[in-house]
């Protein structure tokens, strides 16, 4: 899911705890907020994170690459990364809600 992919990077985002905040408390299981101007804004904005360099980082094809999947009965997703000199960078995110069969 997209809040867990911001979740899992979330020491690569700057104040994503802070940005996220509307969208988490949509996320509790007694929240009575509905989507809001301020949820939308946070969308846009941790949305602008995970896609704007340097946050994702240029594949090396001469180092080792990583894969972190995650899955539930909803949906799959998946994270391509690599150790870089400052630490473990994203390279590609992928994801898709699973069919009724799947």
């Amino acid at each position: 899911s997209f809040m867990g992919s911001i979740n899992f990077f979330a020491k690569f985002l700057p104040n994503v705890n802070i940005i996220a905040k509307p969208l988490n408390d949509l996320r509790k299981k007694d929240s009575t907020m509905k989507w809001d101007t301020n949820a939308e804004n946070a969308w846009q904005h941790l949305r602008m994170l995970i896609t704007t360099p340097p946050v994702l980082a240029t594949p090396d094809f001469t180092k080792r690459f990583q894969v972190f999947t995650d899955g539930s009965k909803k949906g799959v997703s998946a994270i391509l990364a690599q150790h870089h000199q400052d630490g473990l960078k994203p390279i590609a995110f992928a994801s898709r809600k699973l069919t009724r069969s799947e």
